[in-house]
Formats: structure tokens, sequence, C-alpha cells
């Protein structure tokens, strides 16, 4: 796996896909987009450092966390860690791995969506706590005819587009959109379906 904290990994195995779908490690990568040690992640987190090692160094064993330098913090070596990507891609390879369609879905699924619930989850804590941060939650069920619903899907990529062009190291707050626009009905016999890049 490459080493481009700002680029794209590709997932080439299970155990990786495993790795990746556990919300503590999802927050842990999200907070090593910076050269960062377990210390420092354990603040960051609420969450003991001795619980983190285990998690940090799967992480590392799978390729998608990696020491890039360590310091000397009184008479211990920290280790300094930072993610491999800004985000994963399931790779082209890995059908071939896995051989079975539903465990494909369930993988692509979860590495998608484990890391938006464990954002989520630390969102709500603030909600709930009082704060009101920025930011949108929803969920809306609609029947829209394929053309209407290819419409509405080019205005979410462009949506996308529009939100990676703002991106800047200079934000004080890191921002995530997950994106699940798809039909969730089977199609009745007789119905035309569809594959769309």
């Amino acid at each position: 796996m490459g080493g481009d904290p700002h680029g794209i990994g590709l997932i080439t195995s299970l155990d990786q896909i495993g790795a990746l779908s556990n919300p503590v490690r999802s927050r842990i990568l999200r907070h090593a987009g910076r050269p960062v040690t377990v210390a420092e992640l354990a603040e960051r987190l609420s969450v003991p450092q001795t619980r983190l090692y285990y998690h940090v160094n799967l992480l590392v064993e799978e390729g998608l966390l990696a020491q890039v330098d360590e310091r000397k913090s009184g008479a211990r070596i920290e280790k300094i860690y930072l993610r491999t990507a800004a985000t994963f891609q399931l790779g082209p390879g890995l059908f071939d791995e896995i051989g079975d369609q539903r465990k494909m879905a369930a993988a692509a699924a979860a590495l998608l969506f484990d890391p938006a619930q464990a954002d989520t989850e630390v969102v709500l804590e603030r909600v709930f706590a009082g704060e009101k941060p920025v930011g949108e939650f929803g969920r809306t069920v609609v029947r829209l005819t394929e053309h209407d619903a290819e419409r509405f899907g080019a205005r979410i990529q462009a949506l996308m587009t529009d939100l990676l062009a703002a991106d800047t190291d200079e934000g004080p707050h890191v921002y995530s959109f997950t994106v699940a626009f798809i039909p969730t009905d089977t199609p009745r016999r007789g119905d035309t379906v569809r594959d769309h890049d």
C-alpha cells in the first residue's frame, strides 16, 4: 500500500477490511492525517493508551497506518504514526480473493459506512452534551423516476466536487460527507435494471 496520507489507498484483503470496520480504528485513522503519537490519540479520542496499542499495531500490520518517526518523551521513546492514505477503496483484485458477491457487498458497505457511523457517534455525543456543531444529519426515502434519480445523482456528484474544491489545510474542523443515494426496493419482474459507474 502506498504511503501518501493525502492519496487513495487500495484495499486488497479481507483482513484490511476487518481492520477498517471498527469504530475505534476508524477514529484513529481520521486523527492520523497528520503525524500523531499514541498518547496524542488517547487524548483526542478519550480512550486509554493501553487500549489503543492493539488497534494501532493492527492498522500498521495491515498497511493502513505507518510509523514515520519517533521522539524522546522523558525516558520513553514515542513512535509517531501517519495514515497511509486519505481514503481507502476496494482494490480491483479483491473480488477474486473473496469470490462471493454477498461477502463483497458486505465488505464494501463496511468500508463506506463504518467510518461514517464512528464519526456520527462522536458528533452526536457532542450534541447530547449540549454543543451545537455545524453539520447535518438525515435520511429521506422518496419515489423517483429513473430520469429524476439520474438528475439528482448528478447534483450529488457536483456537490462532492465543490466540497473537495473547498478543502483547505487552514480550516479549523474536518468534515466528512458520506452518500448512499441508491434504490432500496427490489425491481419487479420485467423492470429494467441498469448499472451505473
